[in-house]
């Protein structure tokens, strides 16, 4: 019964974790693409001083 229930346990976890670093890549990865795209995209204006 113990084992069983450590095993389940042990099981939610690992989903737990996994969900985690699923969401932790997922953020990472959506900031470094978005301050790579803002850095590639930015144009400095035609007259910075008007």
């Amino acid at each position: 019964r113990f084992s069983q229930e450590q095993e389940e346990w042990r099981a939610l976890a690992m989903t737990v974790d996994r969900l985690c670093l699923w969401a932790v890549l997922a953020l990472t990865g959506g900031c470094a693409l978005g301050t790579g795209l803002d850095a590639a995209l930015h144009r400095p204006p035609a007259t910075p001083f008007p």
